[in-house]
C-alpha cells in the first residue's frame, strides 16, 4: 500500500520521463512469454528495446525544441569510459567467434543496456528524472517480483523449488532480490510513517532468501550487512542509537532464523549441498583451459559454451557425459567475460566495478547531507555484493539484472558527475547530433531484429524438438527452414540447428545430405558430442570406418563415458574385423545400460571374443568350455556379466571357470 500511495503521489507531480521509468519498472516483471524456451530473457529485451526507443524519441524531440541540451560531457568520466571499452572489447572479439549469431546476440543486448545507462544517467544531469523516481519504480519492481514467487510457493503448497517468481531460476530470482535491496531499504526507511513494517519486510527478505538457499547471495547479503552495520555504527553520527537498534532487533531475528534453520535444516539440503561447488569448480577449470589457449584475444563473445566441452567432460555427472544436460555459462561472469574477451575485456570489465566503488568513496566523502551519504553507502554495499554474486553465478546474462546494476551506475556517474570541477561549455553540432541519433536508430533497430528472429526461433526450436521427440520428420524439417537464420544459428542447448535437419534426413535414409547438415553443424560447433557422433555415423553408413573412427574417438576424448559413442566405436571396430578393439570399446559400457544397441551388439562381440580366446589356447578341455559358453547368447552374456561382478577379465574369467570345473 505505502509503494502503491506514493507512485500515485509520484505520477501526479512527474515529467514525462518519469512516468516512462515508474511504468518501465513495474511492467518489467510482468513480461514473459509462455511460448519461447527461456520466458523471459528476449521478451525482456524487446521491452527494453521499445522503451530506449520511446525515451529516445522524447529525448531528441525535447532537444529539438531546445527544452533539453544535449550535453555529454560525463561521458569523459572514468565509469563511462570504462563502460564503453567494455562494449568496444565485445565488438573485437567477434573476429574470433565461430558462431558469429551469438556474438550479435550478446552485442545487441549489452549495446542496448549501455545506451539505457547513458539515457538515464544524462536525464539525471537534466534533471528530468530524479534518484526518488528510480527509487520508487526499482522498489515496486522488486515487490511485484517477491509477490510473484510468494504466490508460487503458496500454489504449489510450499514447494521450495517452484519459487522462481518472473525469473525463471531461483538463483536469478534471489540475486535480483539484493541488486534491488539498497532501493527498497532507503525508501522504507525515510518514510517514517512506515518505519513499523521495515523490521517485518526485512524478516520477509530473509525468510525468502532461506526458502531460495542460494548460498552465494547470502553470502553478498553477509557482506552488505558487515559494511551498512560497520557505517552506522563507526562513521554515522549517532553511533550508540544505531548500536542498540541493531542489538534489539538485528541479534534476536538472527538467532529466531538460525534456531529455526538448525531445527528444520532436512528441509534446506542446498545450504549443505557440495555438488554445485563441485561443478562450478570443473566448470572453471575448463574455462581456464579456454582462457591459457586463447589469453589475448578470448574466443569471442557469446563462444564460451561452443568451446566448453573441448576440454573434456570427464568430471562431470553421467548426465552432462551423455550430452543430456549442455552448460550455457561457466557460472562465474568474470571468467565468462575472459575466456571470451581475452586480456582487454576482462580489465575493462573489472574497472567497471572497481572504478564504481572508488566514485562511491568520493561521494560519500565529498556529500554533507546524511541522508544522502546513507544511501550512496547502500550502493557500496552493493556494489561489493553483487561482485561476489558474480564471481559465484551469471547475472551478466539476465536484462533484469543488468537494467538495475546499470541503473545504480547511472545514478553514480549522474551524482559523481555534479562533484566534478569540469565548468567548460559544451558546444554541440548538427553532425554530432546526427551521429548520436545514427548510432541510437542503430541499436535500437539492431536489437529489435535480433529479438525477433531470436524469439521466432525459440519458437520454432520448440517444436523441432517436439516434432524429433514423435519422429514427424517432414513436419520436422519444415521448422528448421523457417528457423535458420543469420541471428539463430544454434538453439539454447548449444546445438546447431542444421543438427537437428541432419538427424531428419539420416531417419529417412538420406545419408549424403544429413552428411552435408553433420558439416554443417560440425563447422559451428566441433566439439559437440552429438555433432561429432551423427557426423561418425554418416561416414560409417558410408563405408568409410577410418573417418568414422576418427569422429567417435574425438567425441571420447571428450566424454569417455558416452555410451552412445562407446557402442558405435564398437561397431565400427567389428565391422572392420577389429574384434579386440570392439570388445576393448564395448567393455567401457555400464552393465546396465539402457541403450538398445547394448543388447543387440553385445553378445556379437562376445562371440568374436571368444574366438580370438580359442585362438590363443592349447587346452582341448578349456577350448571345449569356451564352446559351451557360445552355444546360447544368454549364457555368454550371463558369463560376461559375471565376470564384470568379480572384477576380473571376461578371458581371464572363463579361462578359470573351465579349470575350476575340470573333472579330477
Amino acid at each position: 500500500m505505502a509503494i502503491s500511495s506514493s507512485i500515485k503521489q509520484q505520477l501526479s507531480q512527474s515529467s514525462l520521463f518519469e512516468r516512462l521509468y515508474l511504468g518501465f519498472f513495474a511492467i518489467l516483471p510482468l513480461i514473459f512469454s509462455t511460448e519461447s524456451i527461456d520466458p523471459v530473457l528476449i521478451p525482456r529485451q524487446f521491452f527494453l528495446t521499445l522503451f530506449i526507443a520511446l525515451t529516445s524519441i522524447l529525448v531528441s524531440y525535447f532537444i529539438y525544441q531546445n527544452k533539453l541540451t544535449l550535453d555529454l560531457r560525463f561521458i569523459k568520466l572514468g565509469l563511462p569510459l570504462c563502460i564503453l571499452a567494455f562494449l568496444g572489447f565485445n565488438l573485437l572479439s567477434m573476429n574470433q567467434s565461430l558462431v558469429i549469431s551469438e556474438s550479435i546476440y550478446s552485442i545487441s543486448k549489452l549495446s542496448l543496456v549501455v545506451i539505457f545507462y547513458l539515457l538515464t544517467t544524462y536525464l539525471l544531469i537534466q534533471k528530468k528524472i530524479s534518484n526518488n523516481t528510480l527509487v520508487i519504480g526499482i522498489s515496486a519492481f522488486i515487490s511485484i517480483t517477491v509477490i510473484v514467487g510468494t504466490i508460487q510457493l503458496v500454489a504449489n503448497q510450499g514447494d521450495f523449488a517452484s519459487m522462481k517468481s518472473s525469473m525463471a531460476n531461483k538463483n536469478l530470482f534471489a540475486s535480483i532480490i539484493f541488486l534491488s535491496f539498497p532501493f527498497i531499504l532507503y525508501y522504507l526507511a525515510n518514510k517514517k510513517r512506515w518505519l513499523l513494517f521495515l523490521v517485518p519486510f526485512l524478516i520477509l527478505i530473509l525468510s525468502v532468501l532461506l526458502i531460495l538457499q542460494t548460498k552465494a547471495v547470502l553470502l553478498a547479503f553477509i557482506i552488505f550487512g558487515i559494511i551498512v552495520t560497520t557505517w552506522l555504527v563507526a562513521y554515522q553520527g549517532g553511533g550508540k542509537k544505531y548500536y542498540k537498534q541493531i542489538l534489539k532487533f538485528g541479534i534476536p531475528t538472527l538467532i529466531l532464523f538460525g534456531t529455526l534453520t538448525y531445527l528444520n535444516i532436512d528441509k534446506f539440503p542446498h545450504l549443505l549441498n557440495t555438488e554445485t561447488a563441485k561443478t562450478r569448480i570443473h566448470l572453471w577449470e575448463n574455462s581456464a583451459l579456454i582462457i591459457q589457449n586463447n589469453l589475448w584475444t578470448g574466443v569471442g563473445v557469446g563462444n564460451w559454451k561452443i568451446y566448453f566441452s573441448k576440454h573434456g567432460l570427464y568430471n562431470f555427472n553421467e548426465a552432462v557425459q551423455n550430452g543430456l544436460t549442455i552448460f550455457q555459462r561457466p557460472h562465474n561472469d568474470f571468467i565468462w567475460v575472459f575466456a571470451e574477451l581475452g586480456i582487454g575485456g576482462i580489465i575493462s570489465y573489472s574497472l567497471i566495478f572497481l572504478v564504481a566503488i572508488l566514485c562511491l568513496v568520493r561521494i560519500i566523502r565529498d556529500t554533507i547531507e546524511k541522508k544522502v551519504k546513507n544511501f550512496y553507502v547502500l550502493f557500496f554495499a552493493c556494489i561489493t555484493g553483487y561482485t561476489i554474486i558474480s564471481a559465484l553465478d551469471y547475472p551478466m546474462e539476465r536484462i533484469e539484472h543488468l537494467v538495475i546494476f546499470f541503473t545504480i551506475l547511472a545514478i553514480t556517474t549522474a551524482k559523481y558527475y555534479s562533484l566534478s570541477k569540469d565548468e567548460t561549455a559544451f558546444q554541440s553540432s548538427i553532425s554530432y547530433k546526427s551521429i548520436l541519433g545514427l548510432l541510437l536508430i542503430s541499436v535500437v533497430s539492431l536489437s529489435t531484429i535480433v529479438c525477433s528472429k531470436r524469439y521466432a526461433g525459440e519458437i520454432h526450436s520448440t517444436n523441432i524438438l517436439r516434432y524429433r521427440h514423435s519422429a514427424n520428420w517432414n513436419k520436422l524439417l519444415s521448422e528448421v527452414d523457417r528457423t535458420i537464420s543469420p541471428f539463430y544459428e544454434i538453439d539454447p542447448m548449444s546445438i546447431p540447428v542444421e543438427w537437428y535437419r541432419g538427424v531428419a534426413l539420416f531417419a529417412k535414409d538420406n545419408i549424403p545430405e544429413a552428411h552435408k547438415s553433420f558439416e554443417k553443424s560440425y563447422s559451428l560447433a566441433p566439439s559437440n558430442i552429438h555433432v561429432l557422433n551423427n557426423l561418425a555415423s554418416c561416414y560409417e553408413k558410408q563405408g568409410f570406418h577410418l573417418k568414422a573412427e576418427k569422429y567417435y574417438v574425438e567425441a571420447l576424448l571428450i566424454s569417455p563415458n558416452f555410451e552412445e559413442v562407446i557402442l558405435n566405436l564398437s561397431a565400427v571396430y567389428f565391422n572392420s574385423n577389429q574384434f579386440n578393439k570392439a570388445f576393448k570399446t564395448i567393455d567401457r559400457c555400464g552393465t546396465e545400460s539402457s541403450d538398445k544397441k547394448y543388447k543387440v551388439f553385445l553378445p556379437a562381440i562376445l562371440n568374436a571374443k571368444c574366438e580370438s580366446i580359442i585362438n590363443e589356447l592349447r587346452d582341448e578341455y578349456a577350448i571345449k568350455h569356451v564352446r559351451a559358453i557360445q552355444i546360447s547368447k544368454e549364457k555368454l552374456v550371463a558369463t560376461y556379466l559375471e565376470s564384470k561382478d568379480k572384477k576380473m577379465t571376461f578371458a581371464n574369467y572363463i579361462v578359470n571357470q573351465s579349470f575350476r570345473n575340470r573333472p579330477l
